[in-house]
């Protein structure tokens, strides 16, 4: 009786595994081929929105000293969808220690910053590149400086 009922629960557990699977597998070909949100939450790695941010960051990279900590620009407005641009920012630069950060924040103690989506307007940020996508800046805070520098659309 124990072994009948050890087999149906595991053939149940493998054809919910395999339910599931060839259920993601759907879902997956579906919105690659479809590509229909623009929120990073609902990103996968093959969608264009990823192709576009890693062009992006190849780009960024050559700008970028090795060893370096680059702050990427949190985007107040939109808490969720930045910190989920942030993860995938940080996948495709492993080789970067990255903050997400306040845009501007001295505190952060980064030199270099990567805004995804939005332009950067403040005096102490020194573009290096600007795309479509976003952009690479150099941050410098000036002495007895205060403030957080503002984001323009």
């Amino acid at each position: 009786m124990r072994r009948k009922a050890f087999v149906a629960l595991a053939a149940a557990l493998l054809g919910w595994t395999a339910f599931a699977t060839l259920l993601e597998l759907h879902r997956t070909r579906w919105i690659v081929a479809n590509d229909p949100w623009e929120e990073p939450s609902w990103w996968r790695i093959r969608s264009r929105h990823v192709g576009e941010l890693k062009s992006f960051l190849d780009q960024a990279r050559q700008l970028l000293p090795a060893d370096t900590v680059v702050a990427v620009a949190a985007d107040p407005e939109a808490p969720q969808e930045s910190f989920f641009r942030y993860l995938w920012i940080a996948y495709l630069l492993p080789d970067y220690e990255l903050r997400h950060a306040g845009v501007g924040d001295p505190r952060t103690g980064t030199d270099y910053w990567i805004s995804h989506g939005k332009r950067l307007e403040d005096p102490r940020f020194e573009m290096l590149m600007e795309t479509a996508s976003g952009g690479v800046y150099r941050f410098e805070v000036e002495d007895g400086a205060e403030g957080t520098p503002g984001v323009g659309r």
